[in-house]
Formats: C-alpha cells, structure tokens, sequence
C-alpha cells in the first residue's frame, strides 16, 4: 500500500524556508515508509522551476491563492497517476 502526505504549498514559502521547518519538526516523525511531498505551481507558467530535491513537485498550474482548486485538482491527479492509494492533503 502506498501513502501520500501531500503539502500543498508554494514557490514562496519553499524559498521563506517553510518546508525545512516541516521537515525539522512533524515532517521527521512520518514512517520511512510514507512519502511527503511538497506540492508548488509555477508562479508564471512556462518558467523554469528549480526543485530542491525529490521532495518538491511542480505541478503545471499558477502558484496563486485563487488558483488552488486547480493546484489540489493538479495534486489529486498526481497522486493518482503515480499510483498511490491514499493521499492526505494539507
């Protein structure tokens, strides 16, 4: 059985340093066997995103606040089409 933490998050916030505080606080108590996935958009759509390892996953939507039906949308599908069978989403 494969799980998913799914963080949906941003461009910003990686770059504010709040996905190391995830991993340096609740993040390092989810089992080995659990993946945790920081999920940002593209703040313009079509440029580049730098990823900070296999944690963080651009999805191709906006990174803004009113585009986050579509970013969970995105999400949900990801997680799909990667074969999990349960994704949490926070």
């Amino acid at each position: 059985m494969r799980l998913l933490v799914a963080v949906r998050s941003c461009v910003a916030h990686r770059d504010a340093g709040y996905h190391d505080i995830i991993m340096n606080t609740w993040g390092k108590d989810v089992p080995a066997d659990v993946d945790l996935r920081f999920f940002v958009g593209s703040p313009n759509i079509g440029d580049s995103y730098e990823s900070k390892g296999e944690r963080d996953v651009c999805l191709g939507c906006p990174d803004d606040y009113m585009s986050l039906p579509r970013k969970t949308k995105a999400i949900a599908k990801w997680s799909v089409e990667n074969q999990y069978d349960w994704t949490f989403l926070c």
